[in-house]
């Protein structure tokens, strides 16, 4: 995803604050476009259920997740890795 070789129509988010500035395009690591960062509409809390959705076109494994804050003084929150390791860990098995 970093390099652009996913283009920005294959990413799409369960919701989206504000498309132009912190829509799932910009969730790019180590980008600084528009807002920094992919923000939902609503806070994540432990109830929340936000998402990234990545088409990959075919079917791969995936080996690596990398996750960062939004640059201006964003966190990546603890719920973001909890459901992470959550849904890792069902695709195993």
């Amino acid at each position: 995803m970093e390099d652009g070789r996913i283009t920005d129509d294959r990413i799409t988010a369960s919701s989206t604050h504000d498309y132009r500035s912190v829509g799932p395009q910009n969730s790019r690591i180590r980008k600084e476009k528009s807002g920094g960062a992919w923000c939902p509409n609503a806070l994540v809390d432990k109830d929340s259920y936000e998402y990234l959705q990545i088409d990959l076109l075919k079917l791969m494994v995936i080996t690596k997740v990398e996750v960062q804050g939004r640059f201006g003084n964003g966190n990546v929150s603890k719920t973001l890795y909890t459901q992470l390791l959550t849904s890792l860990s069902y695709l195993k098995g």
